[in-house]
């Protein structure tokens, strides 16, 4: 209110530096209208329940006197509350600067109700008294706000607090901004090279398997782990086949949960043929393209099919395969 007034050129008429002149005084009539104008601007500015209590006085500076002796003065428990507010905000998840005007408004209120007076003498006194108090309490204002923020500052805090004589608050908030910024770009290459590290892995090959002949046999419909990760290279990645898609290699038929790109390879993983590998289980060699999901096979796509005796006799080569006695015809 008082920087609306200012802005008019009418704090005058509130603070009773410019009285009401003489019905006869040829400034009467200007001052009223002023005066006027001003009583209406502080009624619409206050609640309705206020107006009421002011709305018969005629004199700009009798309702401005009126409602500081009211309102104006801060009374022990807005104080003691005030104060608690201060001494118990914590930064917690806000920013820096956030944490800073919250701070800044309760302090900024303690002192309107605890101010320090000023020397009223004519010839200022030069003790220093009133002076070192200020600088007293500009030192609270600084550590509460040092203590209140997280404990990732805490190396800058100790810094700061070494410092003789206290740095004051601005300066203070200056060199915690900073510190807060570098945190930030910190954190920033890091997210760049892991996206680019995705990126790269999305597009290059699988690095080759162990040349060994031993490959390991699964309870899975397939044979041995064959899964390269890789998606089908002509038509690219499709979510629609078995609702499965994998956001690391960006693949179909397997999730970022089964990836062995991401994860690893399971232990004791073994093939000598990365570009043509043999189905275990049935003996006929697979492409490539075929080896891209960890589904179990459809039934339809078996089109071949054995009797009991064949397979029994598939069986019988597998369990010799096993121990190393390959009979000599089928070497």
């Amino acid at each position: 209110m008082k920087l609306a007034l200012d802005s008019k050129n009418k704090l005058s008429f509130i603070d009773g530096s410019l009285p009401q002149p003489l019905p006869g005084d040829s400034m009467y009539h200007p001052w009223k209208r002023c005066n006027t104008m001003i009583l209406s601007w502080i009624q619409h500015s206050v609640e309705e329940s206020i107006v009421k209590s002011i709305l018969w006085m005629n004199s700009a500076a009798e309702v401005w006197k009126d409602l500081q002796e009211r309102f104006y003065q801060g009374d022990m428990f807005r104080i003691a509350e005030l104060l608690e507010v201060f001494y118990r905000l914590n930064q917690g998840n806000l920013t820096i600067s956030e944490f800073y005007t919250q701070l800044k408004s309760i302090w900024e209120e303690i002192e309107e109700f605890t101010s320090i007076p000023n020397c009223k003498y004519a010839t200022s006194c030069t003790c220093g008294v009133i002076q070192c108090a200020k600088t007293y309490r500009e030192q609270t204002y600084v550590i509460r706000f040092l203590k209140g923020v997280n404990e990732q500052y805490a190396h800058v805090r100790s810094q700061i607090m070494v410092l003789d004589p206290l740095p004051n608050i601005s300066k203070t908030f200056f060199l915690l901004i900073q510190q807060e910024r570098q945190f930030s770009l910190l954190t920033l290459p890091t997210l760049e090279v892991e996206t680019r590290i995705l990126h790269i892995n999305s597009k290059q090959e699988p690095l080759p398997r162990n040349p060994s002949n031993t490959t390991i046999s699964t309870p899975r419909g397939r044979g041995g782990y064959t899964y390269r990760g890789r998606g089908n290279r002509k038509n690219g990645p499709n979510r629609s086949q078995g609702n499965k898609f994998c956001t690391f290699y960006e693949r179909t038929n397997h999730t970022i949960e089964t990836c062995f790109l991401k994860h690893g390879y399971p232990p004791g993983y073994q093939s000598n043929k990365p570009t043509r590998m043999v189905n275990h289980t049935t003996g006929f060699p697979m492409d490539k393209e075929d080896t891209t999901d960890h589904d179990f096979p459809t039934p339809q796509a078996n089109t071949r099919t054995f009797t009991e005796d064949q397979m029994q006799g598939i069986l019988d080569l597998l369990q010799q395969s096993k121990k190393g006695a390959i009979p000599s015809t089928l070497q």
